[in-house]
């Protein structure tokens, strides 16, 4: 083969693979975010589960904000590996958002702010991770707080191109800011409250444990009845009975069901009333007001039928529903609320011959219940409006 057959080889096999290459990949350009008008911040509340969250007027001119807090989402990234470490964990983000995190901005609440103002409010922990606060966002780590519609990490999706109705700034010029991202320490309810925070002072009376009185024995001479022990060696040093309720979420205050049990940690049975006529409730909303729930509560000469023995290390359970108990306006606000149930039996079994029962008062440890929706209207959480620099006034603006 000649000289000029093999150039013709070559240059035929160049321009098969130019013919055949394949085309560079267009780079789509990053969407380039408008400057924000407005600065979002948060700061945690002393010896609670909330955020005091703010946006602030940074520009020139008065700006509409969307002004809600069901726009707040959290991400928490775990802690870095240890370079040493044999056995890594898949490092994986937690994502908390609500599940009535607006879509689009029409339904949102919206102030307008001045140059300088700012708007603040409140938002709870609990409340934004649905009552389960992932291992990430430990008290006093740093988090990420998001504030707008940029919800892609949530939805595993990439995010679409700006939108005005999903932009938390009314700008006239149609500037879109959808996200609006604070580092902010996750907060620690163990701290003390500052002297402003209202604390509880009821305190947590010890249930009494009565031992109902030996009868005579029935004989020719009369003799005196055998003295009743009030509290068995055994239970000296044995903790006594606990109320216990679970955490319960519902959309609606009325549709708020709770499991409370009583637990015998005794070696010995126990007998008890158990309906629910002796329960009430205590209930802190989350606006800050106290109610008292003693609707159904009933301290009445019990049956035999509604008495139960309780066997040792046992419990008894029952289901309830505390808006029965409480005004009906109690759990209208949708949010976090801090309650406490207190069982109270006044009757000591004498006319049925118990060995030993429960009279007294068991409180239970404070849980936790949320109402995701509630009325419907929404209500903002210790909400104010204050120039920059100054002292803020509460309020509902």
């Amino acid at each position: 083969m000649n000289r000029h057959a093999l150039l013709a080889i070559a240059i035929a096999i160049a321009l098969s693979s130019i013919a055949h290459a394949v085309p560079p990949r267009r780079i789509r350009p990053s969407p380039v975010h408008p400057v924000s008008p407005v600065m979002f911040s948060a700061e945690p509340v002393r010896g609670t589960h909330r955020w005091r969250w703010s946006l602030t007027n940074v520009s020139n001119s008065p700006v509409t904000v969307a002004a809600d807090r069901r726009l707040i989402w959290l991400e928490a990234s775990p802690p870095l590996a240890l370079p040493h470490a044999r056995h890594r964990a898949r490092a994986t983000s937690s994502v908390c958002v609500r599940e009535d995190h607006p879509t689009t901005n029409d339904l949102v609440r919206r102030v307008t702010l001045a140059h300088g103002e700012r708007y603040a409010e409140l938002v709870d922990l609990r409340d934004l991770c649905r009552l389960h606060v992932p291992v990430t966002a430990t008290p006093r780590t740093i988090v990420s707080l998001h504030y707008g519609f940029d919800t892609a990490v949530v939805h595993r999706h990439t995010a679409a191109r700006p939108m005005p109705t999903r932009s938390i700034v009314f700008a006239e010029d149609g500037a879109v800011v959808d996200d609006l991202t604070a580092r902010v320490a996750v907060p620690d309810p163990t701290l003390p409250e500052s002297p402003a925070a209202a604390v509880d002072p009821r305190p947590s009376p010890a249930p009494a444990i009565s031992a109902a009185p030996a009868p005579a024995p029935v004989t020719a001479t009369a003799t005196a009845p055998a003295p009743a022990t009030a509290v068995p060696p055994s239970d000296s040093v044995a903790p006594g009975p606990r109320l216990v309720v679970a955490n319960a979420e519902a959309a609606t205050g009325d549709r708020l069901q709770v499991s409370v049990r009583l637990n015998n940690p005794s070696v010995q049975p126990l007998w008890a009333v158990w309906r629910p006529g002796l329960l009430d409730f205590t209930v802190h909303d989350p606006l800050g007001r106290t109610w008292a729930c003693t609707g159904l509560t009933r301290h009445s000469h019990p049956p035999r039928e509604v008495w139960r023995r309780i066997p040792p290390h046992g419990s008894v359970a029952m289901t309830v529903q505390p808006g029965f108990w409480c005004p009906r306006t109690a759990f209208a606000p949708e949010g976090i609320y801090r309650v406490q149930a207190t069982y109270a039996n006044t009757t000591d079994g004498r006319d049925y011959g118990f060995p030993r029962v429960l009279t007294g008062q068991v409180v239970s440890d404070s849980f936790d219940l949320r109402v995701v929706r509630g009325s419907g209207q929404y209500v903002p959480l210790d909400s104010s409006v204050s120039m920059t620099g100054q002292t803020a006034g509460t309020g509902t603006p």
